[in-house]
This record gives structure tokens, C-alpha cells and sequence, in this order.
């Protein structure tokens, strides 16, 4: 439909976050933690400062990309890692993917989509957490990434 409407699209951003290593202590639920993308390989309009999106103008968005946390220990046998997109404006989770695995496993990729309408202003976060039954290091990994479409 976009095709046969003429619109174009424009990506905005384009991006990957340094690895961050926290400490993990069991066994509920760690904090979200919001992800800087501090390797921008597109970045129109200075959008993104400190793991903060502003919106540059009202309209249609698209957040597209993939979230990898890695832990330091196989050990345990139930982990689950979580990822959203986050209107930190309105407190409102845009899209949430969750991983689990059991028998050990160390890591966990989560899709991350959300395509709608955002006003200008709004502050858009990505964001991460994770639960296990043992303590470890929580990184997250640089294949991590996100890019921001615009749609006109």
C-alpha cells in the first residue's frame, strides 16, 4: 500500500550498543535497563543522546531490530531475558519480547518491532532485563541493534 500510496519511508537511525557488563543477583527479575547505542551508523537529526530517542515530529514510526544478552555462567537451569520498546513520555510499553531457556544456556536474542503513531517530543527508550536462578554477569552484546524509520 505504501508503494502504490507514493510514500516514502526514511530511517532516522541506525545503531549498536557498547558491551555493558552488570551484576546479577538472584532470582527475581533485574531492573529494565535502558540500552545506549553508542555505535550510531545513522543518526539524521541527532535523535538519539544516552539511550534516548526524541521524536523530531508527529507522525508514523517504525522501531525495528534485535536485543542479545549474554550471561557469564552456563550455570542454573532457568533464565529468561526480556527486551522492550519504551514511551518513556507516556509510561507506555510500545512492544515487549521475552527468551527463556532451561538446562543452562547463556544467552538470549529478542525480535524488537513496533511500527505507529508518536508525537513530537515523545522519548522512546530500548530496554532490557533478565531473571535466572543463579547470580552471574548480565553483558549485553554489540550484534545488539536498532534502526528508526520514519513514514511520510
Amino acid at each position: 500500500t505504501e508503494i502504490n500510496n507514493n510514500n516514502l519511508t526514511k530511517v532516522l537511525f541506525a545503531g549498536s550498543p557498547a558491551v555493558v557488563n552488570a551484576g546479577y543477583t538472584m532470582s527475581g527479575y533485574s531492573s529494565w535497563t535502558t540500552m545506549n547505542f553508542t555505535t550510531e551508523r545513522v543518526d539524521i537529526g541527532n535523535i538519539h543522546n544516552g539511550g534516548i530517542f526524541t521524536v523530531p515530529a508527529t507522525g508514523l514510526y517504525s522501531f525495528f531490530g534485535d536485543i542479545s544478552l549474554r550471561l557469564s555462567s552456563t550455570n542454573g537451569n532457568s533464565k529468561a531475558f526480556g527486551a522492550r520498546i519504551f514511551n518513556s513520555t507516556s509510561t507506555t510499553v510500545l512492544a515487549i519480547s521475552y527468551y527463556g531457556t532451561g538446562a543452562g544456556g547463556a544467552q538470549g536474542d529478542m525480535p524488537l518491532y513496533w511500527m505507529g503513531n508518536l508525537t513530537a517530543g515523545d522519548q522512546i527508550q530500548i530496554q532490557y532485563r533478565m531473571r535466572a536462578d543463579n547470580s552471574s554477569t548480565l553483558s549485553t552484546a554489540t550484534v545488539s541493534n536498532i534502526t528508526v524509520r520514519k513514514h511520510f
